[in-house]
C-alpha cells in the first residue's frame, strides 16, 4: 500500500495532486524499457516491477510519501516529506535511485 498524504495550513486553496504507478521493467513495449502501469491493490511488486509515486500540493503544504507491507515500511523505503513552495517541483518516492 503506498500512502500520499498532504497537510496545509488553509485548506481553502489550490488541491493536492498524486498519481501512483507500478513500473514494469519486464514488459516489452515498442522497444522501450517497460511499462508504466496504473496502481491498484491487487498490483504485485518484485525485482522486475517497482512502485513510482509523483506528487505536488499547493504552495504552504506538506507532501508525505510512504509505501507500507503490512505494518512496515515495503522494502525499507525511506518516506518522503518535503514542504511545497513556489518553486518545487513534484515530489518522487522512492526518492533518488532507491528501487
Amino acid at each position: 500500500m503506498c500512502l500520499v498524504a498532504v497537510s496545509a495550513m488553509d485548506s481553502r486553496g489550490e488541491e493536492a495532486r498524486a498519481m501512483v504507478y507500478v513500473v514494469d521493467r519486464a514488459a516489452e513495449f515498442s522497444g522501450t524499457d517497460g511499462a508504466c502501469l496504473p496502481y491498484h491493490p491487487g498490483e504485485a511488486t518484485g525485482k522486475e516491477r517497482e512502485i513510482l509515486a509523483i506528487a505536488k500540493g499547493p504552495v504552504g503544504s506538506t507532501v508525505l510519501m510512504i509505501a507500507f507491507d503490512r505494518d512496515l515500511p515495503h522494502l525499507n523505503l525511506a518516506p518522503v516529506l518535503a514542504e511545497q513552495t513556489e518553486d518545487s517541483k513534484p515530489l518522487r518516492f522512492p526518492a533518488g535511485e532507491s528501487k
